[in-house]
Order: structure tokens, then sequence, then C-alpha cells
């Protein structure tokens, strides 16, 4: 098993990426959150640069707040009003640990993953970070994971059980107990064969 800190980006990232223009009224945005079942987007510039982040906490907090400061109605603001300018991204070959890292140090559920050119190609949320958490926690725990849960076993698991019963039965079949010394030796039948061998 692959440690999970050790997985690249690339490996667990969405590439399913919804983009939002920073000059598009955040009315629109809530309605394209709510259609898409997203929590938030990269903004993009009238060059298609990254240049911030909208989410649903800037929809829902920031709109308000400036609407009032500046007596202007919530219809006329803009997601350029109100995205998170800073920008939180690392490349496809970062490691989910840097992932994890970024997203604990700047308190963030998603970062969105750039390319060399600086073009958002997938977003990796917490989600999907807990999800690559679930499965290595499930795939060490293996059976003992399984009879706690009663789930059962994967098609690989049950290959993998018939192949070490088999191997036992094999070695059970070359070795047997003394009565004697109370110790496994090679079976008399199989010893003498090794010697004419000699």
């Amino acid at each position: 098993m692959v440690y999970a800190g050790s997985e690249k980006i690339r490996d667990v990232m969405s590439s399913d990426v919804v983009f939002v223009d920073e000059k598009a009224n955040i009315e629109d945005v809530a309605t394209l959150f709510n259609r898409k079942n997203i929590s938030g987007a990269p903004v993009l510039n009238s060059a298609g640069n990254y240049v911030g982040t909208i989410t649903r906490t800037d929809l829902l907090g920031r709109q308000v707040l400036l609407a009032l400061r500046n007596r202007r109605a919530l219809t006329d603001l803009l997601v350029k009003d109100i995205m998170t300018p800073s920008l939180h991204a690392l490349p496809p070959t970062a490691k989910l640990l840097d992932a994890l890292n970024l997203m604990t140090e700047k308190k963030v559920h998603r970062i969105f993953v750039v390319d060399t050119s600086d073009q958002v190609v997938g977003v990796l949320s917490t989600f999907d970070l807990v999800s690559v958490i679930q499965k290595a926690t499930t795939e060490s725990l293996g059976p003992a994971n399984r009879e706690l849960s009663g789930a059962e076993p994967s098609l690989s698991e049950k290959a993998e059980e018939v192949s070490t019963r088999k191997k036992k039965v094999e070695l059970q079949d070359l070795i047997g107990l003394s009565p004697r010394t109370g110790s496994y030796q090679l079976k008399s039948d199989l010893r003498n064969a090794i010697n004419r061998g000699r």
C-alpha cells in the first residue's frame, strides 16, 4: 500500500472544474453553485488568468456587509467585489501531503491545481483528501476492518486468502510434526528423495 501522503495530486484531483468570470453577477454565481452542487470555484479575468476564488461563504458573508457599507443593491455586486484574491494552488505533481499542509495553513477547503502555464487544470477538496485517507485506512486494516464492519472481502482479498491457504496445504504436504521431537520436519519420503539426489 502506498502511504496516502505520498500520492500525487493528479491521482486524486477532479479535472471537471467550473470557472467563474470576475465580472459575473453574484446572483448568477449563486445559481450556478446550486445547479452544479459546488461550494467554490476559481475566478478568471478577461485574459483567462486565475485571479482568485469565490465560495459560498463569500456569497453569504461578504456580499451583505459590502452592500450595506456602500449602500449598493446586492444585485449590483460582481464576483471581483467579494472574491478572495489569494491564490491557493499547487501543481499536479505535488504530493497530497503538501495539499493537506496548504489547506491547513490557509484554512481553506479546496485548492486549485495549476499546470506549468498557470492554467487551472483541476481542483482538490478536503472531501477528496478524506476519501484517500479512508481508503488507505481501510486497505491497511484489511481483514480486521472487514470483520469489524461486517463487509464482504474484495475479490483480490479472496484470491490472496485462497493463495495463502494453498501454500499452507502445500507446505503441510512437505513437512510433518515429528511425534518424537514435537517439531516440524521434512516428511520421510521427501527426505529420502533429497538424500537419493545427493
